[in-house]
């Protein structure tokens, strides 16, 4: 029997009892994806398997991170069996079958550019040697009307599900999250999707969601990656 895709988001602020299932899980699902599709990231299994517990944790913690995991739905459950459980219970039991991260709001300091255009403007230079915690603790003080950026990194699904809607459920929450911001902050927003040049699927994905891809990749610490970008404008037509 199939079972269909639910996606939840993974809270930053976890009590202490609730943490080392969901770091299990957060680490297991990120490990299997530098085993099987090396080529999809910019890091590698050899850094992250010496990860600590502690860097895990941090990047689960992350202030500016909003991370959605796809979980298989039980077939058989009923609607008011599932809504009976919190969303931490149903995070440290069930399998992730797929996750992404949207960091931000940051606010965007670099020229403006036109994507169809030039290209001139490189909003991800917000992110550069960013302390998260301060850029977190800003965003209540982002003026109306700032132009922001955020950025989508780690898309993964595993192959097992792949074809099966996941991945474009995990990209329309993301983007549901932006535009509630957004509207909440009566801000301008770029976000941008950052995926190794060997992800196709991803790259794709992106592209049948209303992103552009700039001409060439970036060279990230050596490591290629195509930006694709998606300005707030065209977020309110695709989502």
């Amino acid at each position: 029997m199939s079972t269909a895709p639910v996606i939840f988001h993974l809270p930053t602020c976890i009590d202490a009892p609730d943490l080392p299932p969901l770091v299990a899980r957060y680490k297991a699902l990120r490990l299997h994806g530098l085993t099987t599709d090396p080529d999809a990231f910019s890091s590698t299994l050899a850094r992250e398997t010496a990860f600590t517990d502690e860097v895990w944790e941090s990047r689960i913690r992350n202030p500016l991170n909003t991370s959605f995991i796809a979980i298989r739905k039980e077939p058989g459950n009923s609607e008011h069996e599932n809504a009976a459980r919190s969303d931490i219970a149903e995070l440290s039991t069930r399998e992730w079958v797929g996750q992404v991260t949207l960091l931000g709001p940051v606010v965007d300091s670099t020229p403006s550019g036109d994507v169809a255009g030039g290209k001139t403007d490189k909003p991800w230079e917000a992110f550069n040697a960013i302390d998260f915690q301060q850029a977190a603790d800003a965003v209540p003080r982002i003026r109306r009307g700032s132009r922001v950026v955020y950025v989508l990194v780690g898309m993964y699904v595993r192959p097992e599900v792949r074809g099966a809607g996941y991945g474009r459920m995990l990209v329309e929450r993301a983007m549901e999250a932006v535009k509630e911001s957004c509207a909440r902050g009566a801000w301008d927003a770029v976000v941008l999707a950052m995926v190794s040049r060997g992800n196709n699927g991803a790259k794709r994905l992106y592209e049948r969601a209303g992103f552009v891809a700039r001409d060439e990749p970036l060279d990230v610490g050596g490591h290629e990656e195509w930006v694709l970008e998606c300005r707030y404008e065209d977020l309110r037509q695709v989502v």
